[in-house]
């Protein structure tokens, strides 16, 4: 009976301590193409022509200057590089990234890579990728000890990707149009 207790209460501890650490697999969907996060948005009364002009509206008020962020346009892709600032402890990381969203009549699919790291002493623009700290697939960052700032970074990092997808998928989804007659 104490041998269960004691195999209980260590269980319990390692997915406790488990559910504060960072994998690869938990910043990256696809770790070798370096895809943070891709997202199917389904807007069933939306025409393409109209999630496209949705999603611009969302980069000119999201990014306020949509010029210096939409880099590529075609009839069914719009293509975003922006530059996002992750913290954690006294760490700071400027990093770019890539949002590359793809249209059809009612659907976007939106889908975030590491572009790289902004130019810094040492280290030119997007010669840095997040995925090196990540050089094994058990690799982990935990939030205690000394990587504890890194476990902070990588989050904030993965929490700010989350959350534009869910100020994009708001814009794509919204109901009501803004009224002309103001």
């Amino acid at each position: 009976m104490k041998s269960f207790f004691l195999s209980f209460m260590i269980g319990i501890c390692l997915s406790f301590s488990a559910q504060n650490c960072l994998t690869r697999d938990s910043i990256y969907q696809n770790f070798e193409e370096k895809l943070v996060h891709s997202e199917v948005v389904n807007v069933d009364s939306a025409s393409k022509s109209e999630l496209i002009n949705l999603a611009k509206e969302w980069g000119a008020t999201n990014f306020v200057n949509l010029k210096e962020v939409l880099v590529s346009e075609t009839e069914n892709q719009l293509v975003f590089n922006y530059i996002t600032s992750s913290t954690g402890g006294n760490l700071t990381s400027n990093t770019y990234i890539k949002l590359i969203l793809l249209f059809k009549d009612g659907r976007a699919k939106a889908s975030f890579y590491d572009d790289g790291n902004v130019a810094a002493i040492g280290y030119p623009a997007r010669t840095y990728y997040f995925t090196r700290s990540f050089p094994k697939p058990e690799s982990t960052f935990c939030n205690k000890g000394a990587l504890k700032s890194s476990y902070e970074l990588y989050k904030d990092y993965k929490d700010k990707t989350l959350a534009t997808m869910q100020s994009l998928k708001n814009a794509l989804t919204k109901t009501s149009e803004i009224d002309d007659d103001f």
